[in-house]
């Protein structure tokens, strides 16, 4: 082999394995990675943006989540509770996590409360933000918004929180209740919201609270302060609230 030749194949050779070199770079560093946000479907994808790695591609039939009922609930005492009612229509499927904010408007102020929480398969729940002090300008609107993104909607069988309201006394300011287990499993972490209504079934106030374990079949006897009603209490209901993405 002359020496022209040698020199050709030594050149041929360091040139392979600068490619070699530059396509490891570029598979590291600037390759593009499948997205599940980018309009067209990748490698892996059952559809754009969907299946694979990405989420489900029914989730995007799924129904958005219902916003209704949403007020400020005002006291003598200048404390007032804000509530909205939010119903997810989904019977397989729930939210494991989502934002809220409750928006606050004056003539020419705003103030807001925001927070987390979660919803199961076909739930109706109350989101709650009690005993806040008033803003110091005069309430025109409130408005309250969700927002999550899509990867927090989760497929999910158990949907129902089996604790109920055996009972319950209403005298003066004070308001004792029995709750009670009526589930074969145990529940920890729960929330309990309270709605307090009129003999309309209006809402006239709204209490919570929190117990950190009940067994099957078990039942608490709870006592809180109510709120300063203005309107006499004819009924109360319970909403429990039991993280069951988290068990």
């Amino acid at each position: 082999m002359g020496r022209k030749q040698k020199q050709i194949l030594y050149g041929l050779f360091f040139f392979a394995i600068f490619l070699i070199f530059v396509f490891i770079i570029y598979s590291l560093f600037f390759k593009p990675k499948p997205s599940c946000h980018n309009g067209i479907q990748d490698p892996g994808e059952e559809g754009i943006d969907c299946g694979g790695p990405c989420v489900p591609c029914e989730v995007f039939k799924l129904q958005p989540l219902r916003k209704s009922e949403v007020k400020a609930l005002i006291y003598p005492d200048n404390t007032l509770d804000l509530l909205a009612s939010i119903e997810n229509p989904n019977d397989n499927y729930g939210v494991k996590k989502f934002s809220y904010k409750f928006l606050i408007y004056g003539d020419n102020d705003f103030s807001q409360v925001s927070g987390e929480s979660f919803i199961l398969p076909l739930e109706k729940k109350y989101i709650l933000e009690t005993n806040l002090k008033m803003p110091s300008f005069q309430i025109k609107k409130i408005d309250f918004e969700i927002e999550f993104p899509i990867e927090n909607w989760q497929k999910i069988e158990e949907s129902k929180v089996n604790i109920n309201l055996l009972n319950y006394n209403i005298s003066q300011n004070r308001f004792e209740a029995e709750v009670i287990n009526s589930d074969n499993r145990p529940y920890k972490d729960i929330e309990l919201d309270f709605l307090i209504l009129d003999e309309n079934n209006e809402i006239i106030g709204t209490l919570k609270t929190y117990i950190d374990y009940l067994d099957p079949n078990e039942s608490k006897n709870i006592v809180l302060t109510l709120p300063p009603l203005e309107k006499a209490p004819s009924k109360v209901l319970l909403f429990p609230e039991v993280n069951l993405f988290e068990e």
